[in-house]
């Protein structure tokens, strides 16, 4: 492939993602989310630098016969469909939006509401049980936390990563990047078990059967978060409220009508939700993949995102 053809591949790209952009630094900006640098511009396509690319590409797409040949497919928000909205309109938009978003809420807080009910009710939740002696309860309590607190920056990292490619249509990446940070943050909780083992092998803070009851509920809870995670940029939540209240009952039959151990219904549930997760993921990553076509890139990149997380 000639480095004429590879521009106007990635012209073909850019404008499958931006639609008709606005300025050369709006080009700009799309290259370098696809990890192209001006390194790249030379290796790849010839072109001395970022911004004379970007150039091309933007006089490629506004060019009338181009626009003429590839019409956009983005959807236009109905919102901006027309010069003017009167306000009857404007009511009409945001009534409809309360009533589309006010019980989507609502039924995403179900996993919530039934935890907090079959507490009240039986004593008893996915990872709960009132029974417990004070021990146990220390033991699931610092599962918990630990399981919490270990996930938390890869939930974070997870939310913006798969985002930004999501919305960007590329799912091959989405998919990719989804894989590599539920990877690391296992890794990064395996890490943390271990420091902690050997540390309390010197100073002997707690039994060591103690502390693998707590190390089964937060890596348990964990990956519960860490796939939990993913459903949210991808507009799929509805998932998490699925396989949350199949656990959930399955997890409370197995405590009501079997003679298995607290320990074990509380596992079996946790695990059965994020085996159900897990399968609609890959099922859903594969379809998206197979139905989208793969963005090019000439080579591969490695890049570093730093996340701000205050406000100012």
């Amino acid at each position: 492939m000639t480095n004429s053809q590879k521009i106007e591949q990635l012209g073909l790209d850019v404008y499958d993602k931006l639609g008709k952009p606005v300025n050369v630094n709006v080009v700009r900006a799309m290259l370098e989310s696809m990890s192209i640098r001006a390194i790249d511009a030379q290796q790849d396509y010839g072109i001395d630098d970022l911004q004379e690319l970007a150039k091309l590409i933007y006089t490629q797409i506004n060019d009338p016969e181009f626009l003429e040949k590839n019409p956009s497919n983005l959807p236009v928000n109905e919102q901006f469909r027309s010069d003017l909205t009167s306000a009857s309109d404007y009511l009409k938009i945001k009534t409809k939006y309360f009533f589309y978003y006010y019980p989507l809420g609502l039924f995403h807080g179900v996993p919530v509401f039934m935890q907090i009910a079959t507490i009240i009710v039986f004593g008893y939740s996915m990872w709960t049980y009132t029974g417990f002696n004070q021990l146990q309860s220390t033991a699931v309590v610092l599962g918990v936390i630990f399981g919490l607190i270990g996930t938390g920056g890869f939930v974070q990292v997870i939310g913006r990563q798969v985002s930004h490619y999501w919305y960007s249509n590329d799912f091959h990446m989405a998919k990719k990047s989804t894989i590599l940070v539920i990877r690391d943050g296992l890794i990064f909780m395996g890490v943390l078990s271990l420091l902690a083992l050997i540390l309390n092998f010197f100073a002997n803070f707690y039994p060591y059967r103690f502390l693998w009851l707590v190390y089964a509920y937060a890596f348990s809870i964990g990956v519960l978060l860490l796939l939990s995670a993913v459903f949210h940029p991808l507009k799929e939540r509805w998932v998490i409220t699925v396989a949350f209240v199949l656990a959930a009952a399955l997890s409370l039959y197995l405590h009501l009508y079997t003679e298995i151990g607290t320990y074990y219904t509380h596992w079996i549930g946790i695990w059965t939700a994020i085996g159900l997760m897990l399968a609609y993921l890959l099922w859903f990553f594969k379809r998206k993949v197979k139905r989208t076509k793969t963005f090019n890139r000439a080579t591969s990149k490695s890049a570093a995102m730093v996340y701000r997380n205050y406000r100012y």
